[in-house]
């Protein structure tokens, strides 16, 4: 009887504001001891190797002669962040005990697409992109927001029955905190011509001399913002979510110094993974551009294209994607 064995199970990967699906095949043969990845992994999953072939041995027998070779799917793109360890524990925990899985336990592992870091003790742990994929898939994805150890989720496995599913508890930084609005008093052209733009969600450009009071009644508007729609809360959500800073503004603000670098204002790619900037985290609120003349002529160039486009077009070694703004 052949010793050969398949598991899929598929994940989520973030590819700018999109969330685009990961399968992770699983292939059990005869060879030497040994775990590969294939399929464009990243360096947080290359160098998690050693690891989860610790986990994967806990939970299940791994013998002498068994080969595993796990490939991410679809194959020529890079696979970026910790998030991916867990479907990939699972998946070879599957596929070495896949004759005495149930009909159910395998269905169920179908149904779901999973996400989550590992510690070396078997513990699952949140990342800024597994937050926000369980936050925009609910009911499709299972994590740390429903397990803590790998252990349990295992269990739960072998149950087979999805009623059992914890309820989904998000992480604090998926919730959204109330804008607070400053105190003007008189100012009363100036306020009447705000109130008009935050209705018409049109820019403004005010000019005066220094201590006219520019900056703060452009925070007073802020206040005048209406509460955005469940899509752009969504996105907001998923955009600071991804930055991880914490609790995500029901309507954001974002004032950058002037002189900051271009690469802030647009966004930069961190070990594979693409992270918003300025322009994007200001989506569905205000940006305050202070000493507007004395910012990088780049910015201001680029600010004309998102004032037409509402979005921002991306290309870097992280792939081309849009941002939101």
């Amino acid at each position: 009887m052949s010793n050969t064995r398949f598991v899929r199970i598929e994940s989520y990967q973030c590819h700018g504001i999109e969330y685009r699906p990961v399968g992770i095949e699983v292939l059990k043969s005869r060879g030497l001891s040994q775990l590969s990845l294939t399929g464009l992994p990243d360096a947080w999953l290359r160098d998690s190797r050693d690891k989860i072939r610790a986990l994967v041995g806990r939970l299940a027998e791994w013998g002498p002669v068994d080969r595993i070779l796990v490939h991410l799917l679809p194959a020529d793109e890079s696979k970026n962040g910790a998030h991916l360890e867990l479907p990939i524990v699972l998946a070879c925990i599957a596929v070495l005990k896949q004759d005495s899985l149930s009909e159910d336990s395998k269905a169920l592992l179908r149904r779901f697409r999973f996400v989550g870091a590992l510690s070396l003790e078997g513990r699952l742990h949140a990342t800024a992109l597994s937050d926000a994929i369980e936050g925009a898939h609910e009911d499709q994805v299972i994590g740390p927001s429903r397990f803590s150890t790998l252990q349990e989720l295992w269990d739960f496995i072998k149950k087979g029955d999805s009623r059992l599913a914890p309820r989904l508890e998000l992480c604090p930084t998926l919730q959204l905190k109330e804008s607070t609005r400053e105190k003007v008093q008189g100012r009363y052209w100036e306020r009447f011509w705000l109130q008009l733009a935050a209705i018409a969600r049109v820019p403004v450009l005010m000019v005066g001399a220094p201590g006219a009071g520019k900056s703060f009644l452009a925070k007073w508007a802020h206040g005048l913002l209406p509460k955005p729609d469940a899509q752009s809360a969504a996105a907001i959500r998923q955009l600071w979510t991804m930055v991880d800073l914490g609790v995500a503004p029901e309507v954001p603000l974002i004032n950058p110094h002037s002189r900051a670098q271009l690469s802030e204002y647009l966004g930069i790619s961190q070990k594979g993974v693409a992270r918003p900037g300025y322009f994007s985290l200001a989506h569905g609120g205000l940006l305050i551009l202070d000493e507007f003349a004395e910012m990088n002529q780049d910015c201001r160039e680029i600010l004309r294209t998102i004032l037409d486009q509402k979005k921002l077009l991306r290309h870097s070694t992280a792939g081309s994607f849009s941002w939101p703004a």
